[in-house]
Order: structure tokens, then C-alpha cells, then sequence
């Protein structure tokens, strides 16, 4: 292997609602997800999807897109902060507006 392998980020296993998840970071090839900023809700909540299932199947083989859409926002956007700190977004601004919606909700609420 070369010098870049000391580059790559390791997963993260993380708790959700009582289950463990094994958070894999995204690689280079999954970069056109995170890269475009001005879409529609649709491509959003499509690239979420992909984000989370790019994420979780190395440890869960038999997730399905279908599975990771059909989940309750909530638990999406936990899976995708998740992705995201474990990929080294975290400071990015979109991350900072979904982290601020959710800290808003739970305020309220």
C-alpha cells in the first residue's frame, strides 16, 4: 500500500435509539455527493439517501436504498451527521444548518 493509507479515516460505531451503527466515512469516489450545494428537495433528499447507504453498507450488506428512504427524517439526518463527522465535513455549512434544525426541534418541542 502506499503513503495514502495512513490518510484514510476509520469508522465510527455510533448509537442510535438503542441500535449500533458502524459509520464508514466516504471515499473520493463519493464526493459529487457533498459537492453540489444548490439543489432541489428532491436531489437532497436523494443524495441523503446515498450518503447513508454509501455509509452503512460495508457493515450492513443487506441494506437497501429503499430501506435508507423510507426512513423517519429524524433518524436520516442522525445517520448523515454521523457520515458527515466521520468524513471530515462536519464544518461544512449545509452540516451547520442541519444541526441547527435539529437543535431547534428539540427545543421546542
Amino acid at each position: 500500500m502506499s503513503r495514502l493509507n495512513k490518510f484514510l479515516a476509520q469508522p465510527k460505531e455510533i448509537e442510535i435509539e438503542g441500535e449500533k451503527f458502524i459509520v464508514h466515512p466516504l471515499k473520493g469516489k463519493h464526493l459529487h455527493l457533498v459537492i453540489k450545494e444548490n439543489n432541489d428537495p428532491l436531489e437532497q433528499e436523494k443524495m441523503a439517501t446515498e450518503i447513508v447507504f454509501n455509509s452503512l453498507s460495508p457493515s450492513e450488506p443487506d441494506i437497501t436504498r429503499e430501506e435508507v428512504s423510507e426512513l423517519p427524517v429524524g433518524l436520516l439526518n442522525k445517520l448523515l451527521l454521523a457520515v458527515m463527522d466521520v468524513s471530515g465535513l462536519s464544518e461544512d455549512d449545509r452540516i451547520k444548518k442541519i444541526r441547527e434544525s435539529q437543535s431547534g426541534r428539540s427545543t421546542k418541542a
